[in-house]
């Protein structure tokens, strides 16, 4: 069973953000798959706004170490690289947004909006 534990746990809390920023890319993109591109200006925008600290190099890293646990699954298509699915298991987007709101270093992230 998926955990806040487990998702907090397993990444680092840059590559977290990486992950917040992957599920608001999901709720307001209408295309079928995700651009890292897109994930990378949300990523920033955040950062922004909250006033973090932003990867610099280690965002593709991000993405990768994300797949490897299985919290997205990343293709290479003749176009580059794009998020195809998003989940853990049996647990939705949903659920692993809900629970990584639940870790109070994450909850400020919970309304914010992408203004792309």
């Amino acid at each position: 069973m998926l955990t806040t534990e487990k998702i907090t746990k397993y990444n680092t809390p840059q590559t977290t953000l990486v992950l917040i920023a992957i599920l608001k890319a999901e709720r307001v993109t209408t295309k079928k798959f995700i651009s890292p591109l897109e994930v990378l200006n949300i990523y920033i925008e955040m950062c922004q706004v909250e006033d973090t600290v932003k990867l610099r190099r280690n965002f593709m890293e991000s993405l990768k170490r994300l797949d490897l646990a299985g919290f997205i699954k990343i293709m290479d298509t003749k176009t580059g690289i794009t998020i195809t699915e998003i989940g853990f298991g049996e647990n939705t987007s949903e659920v692993m947004e809900n629970l990584i709101y639940q870790d109070p270093r994450f909850t400020q992230y919970k309304d914010y909006v992408p203004a792309i």
